[in-house]
């Protein structure tokens, strides 16, 4: 399990939400 594959998909899931938000 890579550390920056997990942590990309998250900041991608993050900035979809704050978009959904926005």
């Amino acid at each position: 399990i890579a550390s920056g594959r997990p942590e990309r998909r998250m900041t991608g899931i993050k900035d979809s939400i704050v978009s959904e938000h926005s």
